[in-house]
């Protein structure tokens, strides 16, 4: 025969376990690529130009081996839905990012699928969030200046132009044209030195957000006055 005694630690322990419940799903986040796998190694969490490159490539595709399933001439569209993969990271990321966030669609009716990224200096957030908050340091790293305007503080001494000292995973960043991008591969393509870049809203034209790989020279890069900044200079926040 149940006491009032019972029914009451069985009433409470039924709260816990509810209470316990709700933790483990609303406290579940989808964990990021670069901080869970890698090619065949286990990640050094001070080697954040490595994992930053690798995030913008899972961005890519989630074979992220810098290609995708959706070729485009010369350079590759992201073939899945990384910005809504992680709900956690891209609400983090957007109120961090503010205006940039806008021109996020899952599927723009084109076969195959294109999938977006939003405004560039957005994707550039998420990559750093995702690429990071995961390591267990209680933090994680944003864009120089945050919450400043970025493209301000180009000009910063923390940046180089000289681009051919640029390490795979830094950031490249103009106010020309206000772009962000991560740099992926060195490379000479036609006879030309240059990089390749994973960004947003910049292959298929200012205003389609898609992610995707695509090269720029020296040349074009100096034209529009790009600079470079290693990961680790980025804001911890």
């Amino acid at each position: 025969m149940k006491t009032k005694l019972t029914e009451r630690k069985g009433a409470k322990g039924l709260i816990i376990a509810l209470l316990l419940a709700v933790i483990m799903i609303t406290g579940m986040v989808i964990p990021s690529y670069a901080t869970v796998n890698g090619p065949g190694f286990t990640w050094n969490h001070g080697d954040y130009s490595s994992r930053v490159r690798w995030e913008a490539r899972y961005a890519l595709s989630r074979s992220a081996n810098g290609t995708s399933t959706n070729p485009y001439g010369n350079s590759w569209f992201g073939d899945w839905d990384y910005v809504a993969s992680d709900s956690y990271a891209y609400n983090r990321a957007a109120a961090e990012a503010g205006w940039v966030v806008g021109g996020i669609a899952t599927n723009t009716g084109i076969s195959p699928a294109r999938y977006r990224g939003g405004w560039c200096t957005f994707f550039v957030r998420l990559i750093l969030f995702r690429s990071t908050y995961w390591t267990g340091y209680g933090q994680h790293l944003t864009t120089p200046a945050f919450p400043e305007q970025v493209y301000a503080h180009v000009d910063g001494d923390y940046m180089t132009d000289r681009y051919d000292t640029v390490q795979p995973g830094w950031i490249f960043v103009t106010a020309v044209n206000q772009h962000y991008a991560v740099a992926d591969e060195r490379a000479n393509v036609n006879g030309s030195w240059g990089w390749w870049f994973i960004d947003a809203n910049y292959v298929g034209g200012n205003g389609n957000f898609y992610i995707a790989r695509h090269f720029m020279s020296d040349a074009t890069l100096r034209a529009n006055s790009y600079r470079a900044w290693r990961p680790d200079r980025a804001t911890n926040n």
